[in-house]
Parts: C-alpha cells; sequence; structure tokens
C-alpha cells in the first residue's frame, strides 16, 4: 500500500515526463534532433525519478536486514549524488535541446549595409 502512496504522490512528475515524451515524439518529422534530445532528456528524467523513488522506498527496510544507521546514511548520500548527477544530465539535454537547430539570423548592422 505504500508503493501505491509513493506512485500517487510521484504521479504529476511521471506525468509530466509522458507528456514531454509524447510532445517530442509528436514534433519528431518538424525538428528530429531537438525531440531525440527532448525524449532522451525526459526518459532519464523519468527513468531517474522511478528508481530513486523505490530506492529511498527500500533504504530504510535495510535496517531490517542488519545494515548500520551509519552505512544506510552512506548509501543514501551516495544515491543523492548520482541522482543529482542524473538530473544535471537532464537539464544539459534539455538545455541543449532548446538551442539546438536554430536559424542564424541577418543582424540589423547587415541589413542596413546591404540596404545602403
Amino acid at each position: 500500500m505504500e508503493l501505491v502512496y509513493l506512485l500517487a504522490r510521484r504521479l504529476p512528475i511521471i506525468l509530466l515526463a509522458l507528456v514531454g515524451i509524447v510532445l517530442a515524439i509528436a514534433r519528431w518529422k518538424r525538428h528530429p534532433r531537438v525531440s531525440l534530445l527532448t525524449a532522451i532528456g525526459m526518459g532519464v528524467f523519468l527513468s531517474q525519478s522511478l528508481f530513486f523513488m523505490f530506492v529511498y522506498y527500500f533504504l530504510p527496510r535495510l535496517r531490517d536486514s542488519g545494515w548500520t544507521y551509519d552505512s544506510i546514511g552512506r548509501l543514501y548520500a551516495v544515491a543523492q549524488v548520482c541522482q543529482d548527477f542524473l538530473f544535471a544530465g537532464v537539464i544539459i539535454l534539455l538545455v541543449v535541446a532548446a538551442f539546438s537547430q536554430r536559424h542564424p539570423q541577418t543582424s540589423n548592422v547587415e541589413t542596413k549595409s546591404v540596404a545602403l
């Protein structure tokens, strides 16, 4: 029952990632590189979100298996660092997607010199 509650709490994030993936696939023909980067980023975001939800759910239960609080705390810290690195990768993918496949614009200075 607790897992259902955890999934319900993560539902907005899950839906956000799924909508992002669907929108990226829907716009694939128009902007394939941007859509690919977005779909990968949102897929990684969805995967890491679900994976670490389960990690943080099961970490406290390691105490029942004989783990000490200190070792569980170290494992928790490692999990947090890994999650932060994955999230940074997601942000990098989305920023690269936002700035890729842009067509260069001519500046006003170039336009004025041609008009003269």
